[in-house]
């Protein structure tokens, strides 16, 4: 579920749950350098969501420490309610195009996207395990707050290609 998890929102469908909504096609690469994983993505949502192909793909360099995830869709129709989310229960501070997380261990990680987004940031906090319900706040001030990082997209568009790069000092 995106509102949940680090997942794309598209035209305000969220990942459905269930096992008719899953990835299908995923393949993998592992070398001394490199880990990569696709996934296609374009049955984990419902048919309003209007998703002709959509990929996603992780490719995580080892020496660096840098991953790249790239989200690869095309729609049936033009839009720009497209989102990608980034959970976390860490601080945050926004910068425009990118995010800084700001580990508890004094590091930080970085969250650079390449397409025109805005950027926002929402606290959420878990209230019904049940129904795994959540509840937003305007400000950290919810008891287990956690921090939902949103990268609107801005182009109205039928392919929308979103790069983001996590790096971390």
């Amino acid at each position: 579920q995106s509102t949940a998890h680090n997942c794309a929102m598209i035209n305000g469908c969220q990942q459905h749950d269930g096992d008719n909504f899953t990835a299908k096609e995923v393949s993998s690469s592992l070398t001394n350098d490199k880990v990569q994983l696709k996934l296609d993505l374009r049955h984990a949502y419902v048919e309003d969501a209007k998703i002709h192909f959509y990929t996603r793909e992780f490719d995580f360099d080892k020496n660096t420490g840098e991953l790249i995830i790239k989200d690869d869709i095309t729609l049936d129709v033009e839009t720009d309610n497209v989102d990608v989310h980034f959970m976390t229960a860490d601080k945050v501070e926004l910068h425009g195009q990118s995010v800084d997380i700001l580990l508890n261990n004094g590091k930080k990680v970085t969250i650079t996207v390449d397409a025109e987004a805005d950027v926002s940031l929402e606290y959420h906090y878990f209230i019904n395990k049940e129904y795994e319900h959540y509840f937003k706040y305007d400000e950290a001030d919810g008891p287990s707050a956690a921090k939902r990082i949103v990268f609107k997209m801005k182009k109205n568009t039928d392919h929308h290609v979103i790069r983001t790069l996590t790096t971390h000092d």
